[in-house]
């Protein structure tokens, strides 16, 4: 993989709108994750950036294990910064630290779990409590899916209440759900979690939602049925949902690609009732059918939502080329306007990373987007 670069994350410190965050997979390999975790950070809003490696995790970093992947950023209350890792030899989920200031100084990863006998860890996610009106706020909290040496798999959740220096016992949070994947925490402004998955099973995404600050969670409840997207040659975010939950109003979002109408699309449902009950799915693109439209991100502030996403719509005629558009909703979801394409030219997918075990090319299971009243920013790999 060399210098090639996966699956890109993006954060916004909520005391400085100016402060990103972005993570993304350093020499990704063919044989799954990268050799080590990279961080980009912009205090102007984009304009510049400082970047490197996360130490002390992979071996090119001065740290222990053989590989990292999934890489999930976010700020903390205090403009703390947390990076989470899914590492690979020994397997296991750690979060590292970087307190406000300057310069950059991470701290060594923590330890949240590891692989034992009795199963392994995967596709972990990150989400801290800023909520200025929850009782919870600065607890962090990771969710993965724990596969069973049985087979079976289960959404896990852990939190901290010391940032990040030590971590509670697990528990789990999928219920009866006999095959799950693809998990994302988000908190409300109360500090309200609730954890989006993708039900393997029954093809449809799961909200399962905590009021107590991730103690215990209520039953899981369905978001939305799913049809299952095939793009031959491609591997992308078919079975891994984006959710946003906003703080000025503390409405849900989820997005997610599907096959329901065409090929590929991406579709948008959004919850008032912190996660109980969800609208009916709107399709986000207004493309023309044959193209395909895939791994999606969501944000919001207030009635507008933003939303980013792969697109194959242009050029026309030349199967092999992506780009990046940007679509935009201003009435909370219910209507969105044509998408902007966000890439100034055209990227070959040949270039892309290789997935493991012939899965095809990779550029991501999940994109970034975070925005504020003013703009958004987003965040993608481009080949």
């Amino acid at each position: 993989g060399g210098e090639m670069q996966a699956e890109p994350h993006i954060a916004i410190d909520p005391t400085d709108p100016r402060h990103l965050l972005v993570g993304a997979q350093e020499g990704r390999r063919a044989d799954g994750g990268a050799q080590a975790s990279g961080y980009y950070a912009s205090t102007d809003a984009g304009k510049t950036w400082t970047t490197g490696l996360i130490p002390g995790l992979t071996a090119a970093s001065g740290g222990p294990y053989e590989r990292a992947s999934d890489p999930v950023v976010a700020f903390g209350p205090d403009g703390t910064a947390y990076f989470a890792s899914l590492t690979v030899g020994p397997d296991a989920i750690v979060v590292s630290r970087d307190a406000p200031g300057e310069p950059t100084e991470w701290s060594p990863p923590v330890e949240v779990t590891r692989a034992t006998e009795q199963g392994f860890p995967d596709k972990e996610w990150l989400a801290v409590d800023t909520g200025g009106d929850s009782p919870h706020v600065g607890t962090l909290y990771v969710t993965w899916t724990d596969f069973a040496a049985s087979g079976r798999t289960t959404i896990r959740l852990s939190r901290s209440t010391d940032g990040g220096s030590t971590w509670i016992e697990p528990i789990g949070i999928s219920g009866g759900d006999q095959a799950v994947q693809g998990s994302v925490a988000v908190v409300g402004p109360d500090g309200t979690v609730t954890v989006v998955y993708f039900d393997t099973f029954e093809f449809r995404i799961r909200a399962a939602t905590s009021t107590d600050g991730g103690i215990t969670f209520g039953d899981p409840e369905t978001v939305a049925p799913v049809k299952l997207t095939r793009l031959p040659g491609l591997r992308t975010g078919t079975i891994i949902p984006s959710a946003f939950a906003d703080r000025s109003t503390g409405r849900l979002h989820v997005v997610w690609q599907d096959a329901h109408r065409d090929t590929s699309d991406i579709f948008y449902v959004s919850s008032r009732r912190g996660g109980t009950t969800w609208t009916e799915p709107t399709r986000v693109n207004r493309s023309k059918r044959g193209s395909v439209q895939f791994t999606a991100a969501v944000t919001a502030v207030g009635r507008a939502v933003h939303v980013l996403y792969y697109d194959s719509r242009d050029p026309r005629g030349r199967d092999d080329l992506y780009n990046v558009h940007y679509s935009q909703s201003r009435d909370g979801g219910r209507s969105w306007l044509r998408s902007v394409r966000v890439t100034s030219r055209s990227f070959d997918m040949d270039f892309a990373a290789d997935s493991q075990g012939g899965r095809g090319k990779f550029l991501a299971d999940y994109i970034g987007i975070v925005a504020t009243g003013a703009r958004a920013h987003g965040v993608w790999v481009d080949t």
